[in-house]
C-alpha cells in the first residue's frame, strides 16, 4: 500500500515481437493535476525515470501509463552482477556518487537512479572498470540529456 497522497501507475511494454513478449510495472506516483509524477525510477520500463511526469489513463479504478509529458533530468541505470558475492561491493562503490541504489529487484541486480547534479562521467567509468573486469553488464535504460551531455 502506497503512502496517502500516493498511488500507483501500471506500465505495459513489450520487448520483442511475440504475443508474450511483455511486461508489466507498477510504479508509486503522485497525482499533479492531469498528470502523475513517478516517485520512482521503473525498474525495467525504458526511457522512463525518477519524477518523470506522465499521462495515464483510468480504467477499473487502474492508472495505466500512455505517455511521457515531461521528461525529469533523473537517468536510470540498469546493472547485471555477474558475480553475487562482490554486489555489496559494488553497491557500496556507487552510493558514494549522486545516486539512489536499489539492490532489492533480485539477488543479482540493481536499478541506479542518478540525480541530475551527479557526474555521469565518473559513474560510467566506474561501470565501465566492473564491465572490464566481467563484474556487471549495465543498460543505460533511461540516459537524460545533462548525463549524456557529460560525456561528450
Amino acid at each position: 500500500m502506497f503512502e496517502p497522497g500516493y498511488t500507483e501507475v501500471v506500465v505495459f511494454y513489450r520487448f520483442g515481437e511475440g504475443i508474450e513478449d511483455y511486461f508489466i510495472e507498477t510504479v508509486e506516483a503522485r497525482k499533479e493535476g492531469a498528470y502523475f509524477k513517478l516517485v520512482n525510477a521503473p525498474v525495467f520500463a525504458p526511457n522512463l525515470s525518477a519524477e518523470d511526469i506522465v499521462r495515464c489513463r483510468e480504467e477499473n479504478g487502474k492508472n495505466y501509463y500512455e505517455e511521457l509529458i515531461h521528461a525529469s533530468e533523473f537517468s536510470t541505470i540498469q546493472i547485471l552482477v555477474n558475480s553475487i558475492e562482490q554486489k555489496k561491493g559494488i553497491e557500496l562503490a556507487l552510493a558514494a556518487y549522486e545516486c539512489d541504489v536499489n539492490p532489492y529487484v533480485a539477488p543479482n541486480f540493481i536499478v541506479l537512479t542518478v540525480y541530475p547534479d551527479a557526474d555521469y562521467r565518473s559513474i560510467q567509468k566506474y561501470l565501465m572498470s566492473k564491465v572490464r573486469e566481467d563484474a556487471i553488464q549495465f543498460k543505460e535504460a533511461s540516459l537524460r540529456t545533462k548525463h549524456k551531455a557529460s560525456l561528450m
